[in-house]
């Protein structure tokens, strides 16, 4: 919001500059001009800057700042950002382009595209999926709160404090929830079941879930201040979190499971058709008609049947098609036995193309990569796994996947997930991307779905080039 001094100082220039044209104007500087409108472009990158760091804890974690508070889900959040989102455009549209040099003109042209996006947001807040896996804000309180210092009795304070905004948190997903069931809005009823374990995976302990606070955190904490700080924790998860999460998943799977629309699609919602518009152009960046991207990916599965057949011909299987991927579904010599096995796959193919990568790409990122097991009380709710990208507290890049349902993970597509997921996928491009001090702090964490997961599909097909 604008201070009182904020008017007044923009009206005074305002007569200033009226002034100004009342008189003859001065020959033009040009370099002056140029420094001016780049100046001005970097203290609106940075004043964006702040206000999202101040507004993401996730955010803040990544960034190693403290963590005082949770983000704001509520729709009042929301148009509020709107509004902070049209002054910012506003100002960048003061800027004149052509008088930037060409980084900053890209990271004008970026600026805009992203402000513009999303001031068209504002009309889908209840379309927007929270309550799907990868869409949903729960996971990342795992997340945040593992990163937390509890080895001090003031960290241990702030968990605690923290921990007591979790039931707010969660309260506003009710909102949301009652506020879609209102418009008939809901998540498809086939994963609506996955919708409810996500959030019944957040119920735990202090020594086991999302808020669980190891021994390993606690080593050089006296035994009686750890009791008692553990002890808090189990307080405030009985009292307060836990009732909130199961008045949330009743609610699902009650009254809002009653508006679920039994077919999964975007048409099945109201506005579905432009809602689904809308989600491919942020998506994407383009100007395109998901009737384009569909067409393309039916080009695409069409190349794709065509290389299956000439394998099966080259192995001269004499069954059909639909037996041919029977085999591969079902047949155990295609399968793990154990979770440390898919982790001993992952890793090999990843670092295997790591050891070849300098071949392909002139740099590489600093951070190192690994693979580990996802929490397992977030398995049932996940179906690969996920990337998380390097942060203060954990500075490697970690692939968490899914290590249950052993014969759903086939050896004949682990190493494209690691190409894919890590080298020279979603960790060379994130990592990299954090690490490239040419670009605001803004732009460095802005992620786009049709490029990340443009380039991790990209990056299984160089695999085969490479020989992986």
């Amino acid at each position: 919001m604008s201070s009182t001094y904020d008017v007044i100082a923009r009206g005074g220039l305002a007569w200033f500059l009226l002034g100004l044209a009342a008189c003859e104007a001065p020959p033009r500087d040009t370099a002056t001009e140029e420094l001016t409108s780049s100046a001005e472009l970097a203290r609106l990158y940075d004043e964006i800057w702040v206000d999202t760091l101040a507004n993401s804890a996730l955010l803040r974690v990544r960034e190693g700042a403290p963590v005082e508070y949770l983000d704001d889900l509520s729709n009042v959040s929301f148009r509020d950002s709107i509004g902070r989102s049209r002054d910012w455009l506003e100002r960048l549209e003061a800027i004149d382009l052509d008088r930037l040099e060409h980084a900053d003109w890209i990271n004008a042209r970026a600026l805009r595209w992203d402000l513009e996006t999303a001031l068209e947001s504002e009309r889908w807040f209840w379309h927007e999926g929270v309550f799907t896996p990868y869409l949903s804000p729960l996971p990342s309180l795992r997340q945040i709160f593992q990163s937390l210092d509890v080895g001090n009795a003031a960290g241990r304070a702030d968990y605690l404090d923290l921990l007591r905004h979790v039931r707010a948190f969660v309260e506003q997903l009710q909102e949301r929830a009652h506020g879609q069931a209102d418009r008939g809005i809901a998540v498809w009823r086939p994963n609506l079941e996955t919708a409810v374990a996500l959030v019944r995976a957040q119920v735990g302990t202090a020594a086991l879930g999302p808020f669980a606070v190891g021994a390993s955190r606690l080593e050089a904490v006296e035994r009686t201040d750890a009791d008692s700080f553990l002890a808090g924790i189990d307080s405030i998860l009985d009292q307060q979190i836990h009732p909130a999460l199961e008045l949330l998943a009743s609610f699902l799977e009650g009254d809002y499971a009653a508006s679920a629309p039994d077919v999964v699609g975007a048409s099945q919602l109201p506005d579905g058709a432009d809602w689904y518009r809308f989600a491919t152009r942020r998506s994407t960046t383009l100007a395109v008609e998901p009737e384009e991207v569909h067409e393309i990916g039916l080009e695409l599965v069409a190349g794709m049947e065509a290389e299956m057949a000439a394998i099966r011909a080259e192995i001269d299987f004499k069954g059909s098609r639909e037996r041919f991927h029977r085999m591969l579904r079902t047949e155990s010599r295609f399968f793990p036995d154990t979770p440390e096995e898919v982790r001993e796959r992952l890793m090999a193919a990843a670092t295997a193309m790591d050891e070849v990568v300098e071949s392909y790409f002139l740099r590489r990122p600093s951070a190192p990569f690994s693979a580990r097991r996802l929490d397992q009380d977030l398995e049932a709710s996940q179906t690969y796994g996920f990337y998380q990208p390097p942060s203060a507290d954990r500075p490697a890049g970690t692939y968490h996947y899914n290590g249950s349902r052993l014969d759903e993970r086939s050896w004949l597509n682990l190493a494209a997930v690691a190409l894919h997921e890590l080298i020279p996928g979603h960790h060379f491009h994130i990592a990299r991307q954090y690490e490239n001090a040419a670009l605001p702090e803004l732009r460095r964490g802005s992620l786009h779905a049709a490029f990340t997961e443009g380039w991790g599909s990209y990056s299984s097909v160089l695999g085969l080039e490479a020989g992986i």
